[in-house]
């Protein structure tokens, strides 16, 4: 009996991967399965949007309750299972968002790094340059917190760094 459940979770799961992949391409899968795993943990992170950034977020385990409930996965239900996800935020703050807003979450493991452990960060760091996109570290920070400025670009790229 234990191994028919263990089966069709792992068919929903190989379900639910084809629909990420075929909509969000690797990346949503990625981002899909690390935004399961905060939510699962109720770790703190930073939820990158297109329209805004909430800081030290916590994702609400009811969104993974709503996922498992999901019978015969398609666009559809997922889109309804994610498209009213609670998230608490900056300590206190609360709001619903849409998975398929989020351009990038970013654990910050027990919340906001040491002063220490930002202070010790070497900004030059950010100026590797990752991925396919050819653009540094600093300038995906840039774009994922939409920095105004300079400095407020070195904030959160000296906060992604000491995260990681």
């Amino acid at each position: 009996m234990s191994i028919d459940i263990h089966l069709k979770e792992g068919e929903n799961l190989k379900s639910l991967n084809d629909l990420l992949n075929e909509q969000f391409g690797f990346k949503g899968v990625y981002l899909f399965e690390q935004f399961c795993n905060l939510a699962a943990v109720s770790d703190y992170c930073d939820i990158c949007t297109h329209e805004d950034v909430y800081i030290n977020a916590i994702i609400s385990k009811t969104f993974l309750v709503g996922i498992n409930q999901i019978d015969g996965l398609d666009l559809e239900n997922f889109h309804d299972a994610t498209s009213n996800i609670p998230i608490i935020y900056d300590g206190d703050k609360e709001i619903n968002i849409h998975f398929k807003n989020v351009v990038a979450v970013y654990p910050m493991p027990g919340g906001d790094p040491h002063i220490d452990d930002l202070n010790s960060v070497d900004l030059e760091d950010g100026e590797e340059v990752v991925g396919n996109n050819h653009k540094t570290i600093r300038e995906i920070i840039q774009d994922h917190y939409k920095c105004k400025n300079d400095e407020e670009t070195d904030k959160y790229l000296r906060r992604y760094l000491a995260s990681t």
